[in-house]
């Protein structure tokens, strides 16, 4: 008998195929994948498989960490943690439907390091209004992996800074004047491939220093003998000694043109013995002085009036010995080319004063005798005259005397004692007269 075949036909299995999945990784931020410190980076990424129909999912990993999935295309990683050089940007694509399908594209990221920032200084933070700052210095220049540049900055109180034209070194040196407190720092730039980086030194402020005060001189003019020293100068209201602060006196004899005194560099000042009239002063300087007027301050002046006392001069021809008891004649200036040598003065009003000395006593005025001549008394010992004068001002009594006189007066003669009447033998031969021995 035949064989009969038996068979059965299963359902049937229907096969999708795909496209095999392809994504493209895009730096939004940076087309040569090049960043600097602190950069925010966005990604996005783009398959083949977006489509209506198919929801494909991303996912975004730094280098083996994943930090994002889902079917958004955009990835910020540093919302996450901060980039360095070398890190990878990697995103997977795969299909909803056929997880098995995936693709991946990945960046590597390269940091532009500025490994130092550099450090300036400048010698004299503290400046006159004025003035031109010396040049900054580079205590430390500025590293990085890309190529350096410097651009130096500058602003004021409330302002921002705004680059210094011309000022691209490592160094700094200021031509114009600066009269206001002022900040200065450099930028340095560091580019590698298109990508440039930044950073800023340290702030070095240049500050206008206090103004300078001159003060005052007290009192304002002071009178004094010829011959005689000043007393010490003094300075109130100035500004005191602190460091850089240098004092100078000076003086002139017109009060217009004035010199240094090369010793008097002190606070106060005292003036050597005068015979004219002498005008002072006292600069005060901050670091040498000016230029600028505004590094030195002068103080008031003080004017010194010099009262030239001449004495005058005694007609010697009354110099002789006299007899005892006698009267010499009257004592009087002397005279020279026909002048009378009286006394002058250059500002008082001129009075007198004749002094005796017998030796070996000492000047002793004589009561009375204020006249510009003398008539000296009866004398019974030798005595020498002269006469003070007295230049009265104001402010000062000034003396001076003439030269001296002698009057020598001879001792007195001893007449002796006559005795009175008497009788004497008649002498007859020199045998007779008595011998004494």
């Amino acid at each position: 008998p035949g064989i009969t075949a038996c068979e059965d036909i299963s359902d049937p299995i229907t096969m999708n195929v795909i496209n095999a999945p392809v994504v493209n990784l895009v730096n939004e931020s940076d087309s040569d994948n090049t960043i600097c410190v602190g950069d925010v980076l966005v990604f996005s990424a783009n398959s083949n498989l977006d489509s209506a129909a198919v929801s494909p999912t991303y996912t975004f990993f730094v280098n083996a960490t994943q930090w994002k999935t889902g079917t958004s295309t955009i990835f910020t990683p540093t919302d996450f943690i901060p980039l360095a050089d070398g890190d990878v940007i990697r995103v997977t694509v795969s299909s909803t439907s056929t997880p098995s399908c995936q693709s991946s594209d990945s960046i590597t990221v390269i940091e532009n390091t500025i490994t130092a920032d550099g450090i300036i200084t400048h010698p004299s933070p503290i400046i006159c209004s004025g003035s031109i700052p010396d040049p900054f210095t580079s205590v430390a220049a500025a590293t990085g992996v890309g190529s350096i540049t410097y651009q130096w900055e500058s602003k004021t109180s409330r302002t921002i800074f705004s680059p210094i034209s011309t000022a691209t070194s490592t160094v700094y040196t200021p031509t114009s004047i600066q009269t206001t407190d002022t900040f200065f720092r450099r930028k340095v730039t560091s580019e590698l491939n298109t990508t440039k980086c930044v950073a800023y030194s340290n702030v070095v402020s240049i500050t206008m220093a206090p103004s300078l005060l001159g003060g005052t001189i007290t009192p304002a003019a002071r009178e004094i003998c010829s011959g005689t020293r000043p007393p010490m100068m003094t300075v109130t209201g100035g500004t005191s000694l602190i460091s850089g602060i240098t004092f100078q006196w000076q003086e002139s004899s017109d009060g217009i043109l004035y010199t240094d005194i090369a010793t008097a560099t002190g606070q106060n000042y005292t003036p050597p013995i005068l015979n004219s009239r002498t005008f002072y002063k006292r600069i005060v300087q901050r670091n040498g002085g000016g230029p600028p007027a505004s590094c030195q301050s002068e103080s008031t002046i003080i004017r010194i009036e010099v009262n030239l006392l001449n004495a005058g001069a005694l007609d010697t021809s009354v110099v002789d010995d006299y007899c005892f008891g006698s009267q010499p004649p009257r004592i009087i200036s002397s005279t020279i080319g026909g002048a009378v040598q009286d006394a002058t003065s250059s500002t008082g009003t001129i009075s007198y004063q004749w002094q005796s000395l017998i030796p070996p006593g000492i000047w002793t005025p004589i009561t009375g005798a204020t006249e510009n001549y003398y008539d000296p008394p009866s004398l019974i010992e030798t005595t020498f005259f002269r006469r003070q004068a007295i230049s009265t001002t104001a402010s000062s009594v000034c003396t001076s005397n003439t030269n001296s006189v002698r009057v020598g007066i001879i001792p007195e003669i001893n007449t002796g004692t006559a005795l009175g009447d008497s009788e004497i033998c008649t002498i007859l031969a020199d045998a007779d007269l008595p011998c004494y021995g």
